[in-house]
């Protein structure tokens, strides 16, 4: 861990896991603090994986703005459900309405699998279903 009181910067390097609203796993781990000591940006950075309830996302980058509960995935970004994926250049992911929108590079394509039926089940946090 680096601290960087300058620029309210706390740096994480390795095997980062991290937990918000989510957990986070990557190489690289950028916490920004605004004037007031709250966080306000992370940017995680190589090797990212995001797990939310049902929906793991990963990616080369992502930037979680924490005040507008936004994440965004760059680099690889990938983004599955049960057995539904989307793929694209960039993946926004707003937390608060959970949605997201997909971009290809330069507007190209972005490729979405969706199975008509999932066969998937939503766990509680003792790992059984519900």
């Amino acid at each position: 861990m680096e601290l960087k009181r300058d620029n309210r910067t706390v740096i994480f390097r390795g095997e980062v896991v991290a937990k918000e609203e989510f957990t986070l796993y990557c190489d690289e781990l950028y916490v920004y603090y605004d004037e007031n000591q709250e966080i306000h940006e992370i940017v995680a950075r190589g090797n990212v994986k995001i797990i939310k309830d049902m929906r793991t996302a990963v990616a080369r980058k992502a930037v979680y703005d924490r005040v507008n509960k936004i994440v965004v995935l760059t680099g690889n970004a990938r983004v599955t459900r049960c057995n539904d994926t989307i793929t694209g250049d960039r993946i926004t992911f707003y937390m608060d309405r959970d949605d997201a929108f997909v971009e290809g590079k330069d507007g190209g394509r972005v490729k979405a699998i969706i199975m008509p039926e999932n066969e998937c089940e939503e766990k509680d946090s003792t790992g059984s279903g519900r």
